[in-house]
C-alpha cells in the first residue's frame, strides 16, 4: 500500500466515521458548505468515490484538451473541463445517505484494490497524472468534509492531527493557484493564530474553525 493510499484510506474512515452516527433527522440540516445540507456533503463525498473508482477503471475524470464532447468547448488545457459522466446527483431527498455512501465507500476501495489500480493513467481535473498521485492530494477532500458534516449534523469534530498536517503541508502549494480555488471545497483562507493542525487546516479551507 502506498503513503498515498494510506492517507487516502484515513481520510475516507474518517468521513465514514461522521456519517455512520448521523441522527436520520439530521440529513437535511444545514452544513459550513454553502448551499450544501448534510445530505449534499453526502453526496458531493459519493461523487469523488465515484470519479476515483472511474479513473481506475479507465475513464478519464476530464475532458481533454482540444476535443469536443456533447457540444461543449474544447477545454483550454487538460484538467479544465470535468467529463460529463460525473455530472449527477447520487443521493436523492428520497435516498438513505448511509445506503448511498456505504455503496460508493465500497465501490472505491474495490477498485483501488486490484492490481495497479494506483498506476493507472488517468489525469485528474488537477492535473495529476496517475491514480496515485491524486489520492495523495484528494485524501485531503474526504477529511475536510468528514468536519462540514460533523458541524452539521451536531456532532464534535475528530479529525486525525497527523493526517491534518499531511493535508495542510500538500495544500499549501496547491492554495497558491488562486483560480484553482473554489467556494466550497476551498475557499479563501480564513487567518487564525492557532497552532493546531486540525484548526490551521479548516481556516485554510476556508472554514470559521
Amino acid at each position: 500500500m502506498s503513503d498515498n493510499l494510506l492517507a487516502y484510506i484515513k481520510g475516507l474512515f474518517c468521513f465514514d466515521a461522521v456519517v455512520q452516527r448521523t441522527d436520520r433527522a439530521r440529513w437535511g440540516d444545514p452544513s459550513p458548505c454553502e448551499r450544501w445540507t448534510a445530505r449534499g456533503v453526502v453526496n458531493h463525498n459519493v461523487l469523488v468515490c465515484f470519479m476515483i473508482a472511474e479513473m481506475v477503471r479507465g475513464n478519464p475524470a476530464v475532458v481533454p484538451a482540444g476535443s469536443v464532447e456533447r457540444g461543449r468547448p474544447a477545454p483550454s488545457r487538460d484538467g479544465f473541463v470535468f467529463a460529463p459522466h460525473l455530472a449527477q446527483t447520487f443521493v436523492s431527498t428520497d435516498d438513505d445517505p448511509v445506503e448511498v455512501w456505504n455503496r460508493g465507500r465500497d465501490d472505491v476501495l474495490a477498485a483501488l484494490d486490484h492490481p495497479g489500480a494506483l498506476q493507472t493513467e488517468a489525469r485528474s481535473p488537477w492535473g495529476h497524472p496517475t491514480v496515485d498521485a491524486f489520492l495523495g492530494f484528494a485524501f485531503y477532500d474526504p477529511l475536510v468534509h468528514a468536519w462540514d458534516l460533523a458541524k452539521a449534523v451536531g456532532q464534535p469534530p475528530m479529525l486525525d492531527a497527523k493526517l491534518a498536517q499531511r493535508a495542510l503541508d500538500s495544500l499549501t502549494e496547491f492554495g497558491k493557484h488562486k483560480e484553482l480555488r473554489q467556494p466550497i471545497s476551498l475557499a479563501a483562507p480564513i487567518m487564525t493564530t492557532a497552532r493546531d493542525p486540525v484548526t490551521r487546516l479548516i481556516a485554510f479551507t476556508g472554514r470559521q474553525p
